[in-house]
């Protein structure tokens, strides 16, 4: 498989909303929901943190997999 070589002006878009919140830039309703917060952006890798609140649980009160894979998609 060829290895994908980063964009810059995504890169730096990207690098633009370190420390938002998703609720304010997200295009997509889901991610404005999840609203997580982009902690570091490099080449192949962001970091983002997310706070789990009741909604996103399963009846154990633990992280539902639907929002997990929710979380990874965004």
């Amino acid at each position: 498989m060829p290895e994908l070589k980063p964009n810059d002006a995504i890169l730096e878009r990207l690098r633009a909303l370190v420390g938002q919140q998703a609720k304010d830039h997200s295009i997509s309703g889901l991610g404005r929901w999840l609203n997580g917060t982009l902690r570091a952006v490099e080449p192949g890798a962001v970091e983002v943190d997310f706070l789990i609140t009741e909604p996103m649980t399963n009846p154990m009160q633990m992280l539902h997999g639907g929002a997990a894979s929710a979380m990874i998609d965004e």
